[in-house]
Formats: C-alpha cells, sequence, structure tokens
C-alpha cells in the first residue's frame, strides 16, 4: 500500500506544470483558468490590473495550486472562493477599491490554503479591508486550517487589517502597519492562532465612522468566537495606546505597579514619536487641527506633574 501511495504522489508530482505570465499567458486569470493541481503559476515582473479569482481547489498538499509573484509581481485584488489547497507566495496585491471590499479575501470552505511573503497594500482606500477570511457564522463553513505567514498588511483606512474566521487557522510573523483609524484584527472561529505578529502605526482620522480596536470580536450577536491563542505579538502605535496591554502583562507577572508604569513612561517617550513619523511624511496630519489638543495635553500633563511633586514634598 505504502509503495502504491508513493507512486500516485510521484506521479502527480510529475505532472505538476509551470504557467509562465505572461511569456505563456497573456494574463493571470487565463493561467489560473488553465491551472490543474500540482501547477505553478510564475508571474514576471511586473504589474497585472486584475481582480484574480480562483476556479479550482488543489487536491493535497502534494498537489496544490500556486501562484509566485516572485517579489516582483502586482496584482489588484484576490479572491478564493471555496477552493481548498491554494497557496499565493511572494506576490503584492495592491490597488484602490471601492469601500466595504478587501483586499484579499477567503471564503467558503477554502481550507487547507497558505498566504505567504505578500503585501498587500489598500493604499489608503476608505472602508477596505486587508485580509479577509469570510465569516458566515458557522465557523465549520469557513476557511480553516490554513497558514498565513510573513505578509506585509498597510495603508488600510477605517476598517480591518486581518479578518480572522473559520478553525484553527495560523497567523504568524504577519505585520500590519501604517494604518488609520482601523482594527488590526476581528477575530472570530474557534481555535485560530495568532503569534508572533507585529502590529504598528495606528494613527487618528476623523470622520471614517469607526472605533478602533486591537483585537474587536464577538460573542453575543450570533457569532462565534473562542479557544484562540494570542501569543508574543507586538503592539505599538496603537490608539489609545499599547502600553494599556504592556502594563496588564508587567503587572500580571509580578512587575509592581510602579515599575511598570515607569516602564510603559519610557516606552511612550521613544514609541509616540516614532510612532508619528510615517504619518507625518505621508502628509496625514493635520498639525492646525490638532494642535489645540496637544498644547491641552502639554498643559495638563505638566500641572499634574507639578500637583503630585508638590503633594509628595
Amino acid at each position: 500500500m505504502k509503495t502504491i501511495f508513493a507512486f500516485l504522489i510521484m506521479t502527480v508530482t510529475s505532472m505538476a506544470a509551470t504557467l509562465n505570465v505572461p511569456s505563456q499567458y497573456a494574463t493571470v486569470t487565463l493561467a489560473v483558468a488553465d491551472a490543474q493541481p500540482g501547477d505553478t503559476i510564475v508571474l514576471a515582473a511586473g504589474t497585472y490590473a486584475e481582480h484574480v479569482q480562483m476556479v479550482r481547489a488543489g487536491t493535497s498538499n502534494e498537489a496544490r495550486i500556486t501562484i509566485d509573484g516572485q517579489g516582483v509581481a502586482t496584482i489588484s485584488r484576490l479572491t478564493n472562493a471555496g477552493h481548498d489547497y491554494i497557496t499565493i507566495k511572494r506576490l503584492t496585491i495592491s490597488s484602490t477599491l471601492t469601500a466595504y471590499t478587501s483586499m484579499v479575501t477567503f471564503s467558503g470552505t477554502a481550507d487547507y490554503c497558505i498566504l505567504e511573503d505578500c503585501v498587500i497594500d489598500s493604499l489608503n482606500s476608505t472602508n477596505v479591508n486587508g485580509l479577509t477570511l469570510q465569516n458566515s457564522l458557522t465557523p465549520a463553513n469557513d476557511p480553516s486550517y490554513g497558514i498565513f505567514q510573513r505578509n506585509t498588511i498597510k495603508n488600510i483606512k477605517g476598517y480591518t487589517g486581518i479578518n480572522i474566521a473559520g478553525v484553527e487557522n495560523i497567523i504568524q510573523n504577519n505585520t500590519v502597519r501604517d494604518i488609520l483609524q482601523s482594527d488590526y484584527l476581528r477575530l472570530m472561529g474557534i481555535n485560530n492562532i495568532v503569534r508572533e505578529n507585529t502590529f504598528q502605526n495606528n494613527t487618528p482620522f476623523s470622520g471614517l465612522g469607526n472605533h478602533p480596536d486591537f483585537i474587536q470580536t464577538f460573542g453575543n450577536n450570533g457569532e462565534t468566537s473562542y479557544g484562540h491563542v494570542i501569543e508574543r505579538n507586538l503592539i505599538n502605535g496603537v490608539i489609545g495606546g499599547g502600553s494599556l496591554v504592556s502594563y496588564l502583562a508587567l503587572t500580571s507577572v509580578g512587575v509592581p505597579p510602579v515599575f511598570a508604569a515607569s516602564t510603559n513612561t519610557v516606552g511612550v517617550i521613544t514609541g509616540n514619536p516614532a510612532a508619528l513619523i510615517t504619518p507625518v511624511l505621508n502628509k496625514l496630519v493635520e498639525f492646525r487641527k490638532w494642535f489645540p489638543f496637544a498644547l491641552v495635553t502639554l498643559l495638563g500633563s505638566t500641572l499634574g506633574g507639578i500637583q503630585r511633586q508638590l503633594r509628595e514634598v
């Protein structure tokens, strides 16, 4: 039996083809239409103004359908509706989309998929998600058992960096950065793992109607969300302060409150200016609008410090 199984794997591997875009196929969409389990679609350097939609599933880890951007190719949008064993790697997905859409979407039972080493950039399109694992309210019917790793998701405006649903997905070593008034994560489903990711630079932006969260989740409105593992993530430049998380973490392991607060203060002194650099360089901060609030904050903190010193004397 083992010999037969090994023979079948070798047969599938030997039948795998490389589909080159644009030398063999003028568009990514045409290559996707022809791709069979085990095939790899390789994109040459360039920008392909296409919403790429997967049309066929792989059949196993050994017979995936793969799109490889080689770190030099860009498409406009990607959707995988219900197709298993799809791998997307080394690809940039970037464009300006209409509101309430996603740059990358996995929906239905798109199980055992991999998205790795990609860049997802919505170019500050208003209310557009970065990466979405579509939530149907029934986790078993949502994308599950996938690996989403080493991706950079950036320039999200008023919506969400990563939407997580399904069962036992692994979200690891990703960076979500330079977002405006947005949620870093929305976490649904069962037993998903969120680990060793970096979340940084969530900048206030008025008029979007969103209240930003580090993690937003629900358990009382028909949604399902439990059993997750969230570990070893780095949070900085969050509206409301990543120090809220770090303070609780420090005190929970026995650090005295005074030392925990002092550690946070040092982090804020260095972290806040660093978090401000990107929006300033991209001209996303309206100094005239925020200057009065800065003055009030400076005055209040100064008076508070003086009052504390007087009380100690």
